[in-house]
């Protein structure tokens, strides 16, 4: 438990301020403060893995059950932007993304902290978004 605590922390700080794949760089920092991984499909999630592949940092969870979700807060860290890499097993089948970027709003409040929500819906396909 303690192992996938520090592993979700090195998440948060080692995804970048990008929007989409284009690399831009945000003008001011945005605060992370939790992390959120939810199962918006109607099947559980087993072995889900996330992959900071920059820094090396591999975070599991062995259960999301149908509609759950897990999620944990951190002290605040700022956003770095690296990708990540989802993985998973659901319903018989395996997945795994390519690189994903956050998501983030135009109309995002970055004088407030955020968490990263990463989403899996019940076709399999994943999202990270900043969300308030």
């Amino acid at each position: 438990m303690i192992r996938m605590l520090f592993g979700l922390l090195l998440i948060a700080v080692g995804l970048s301020p990008v929007t989409g794949c284009s690399g831009v760089q945000l003008a001011s920092p945005i605060a992370i403060r939790g992390l959120v991984i939810r199962n918006d499909s109607a099947a559980d999630l087993r072995n889900i893995e996330m992959l900071v592949e920059k820094t090396r940092t591999v975070v599991n969870c062995s259960y999301i059950p149908a509609r759950g979700q897990f999620s944990t807060e951190f002290p605040l860290r700022e956003y770095q932007g690296n990708y990540v890499i989802v993985s998973f097993a659901q319903g018989g089948r395996t997945y795994k993304t390519r690189p994903l970027y956050a998501q983030i709003s135009d109309d995002l409040d970055r004088s407030e902290p955020v968490e990263v929500v990463v989403i899996i819906d019940p076709r399999g396909q994943v999202s990270v978004q900043l969300s308030p």
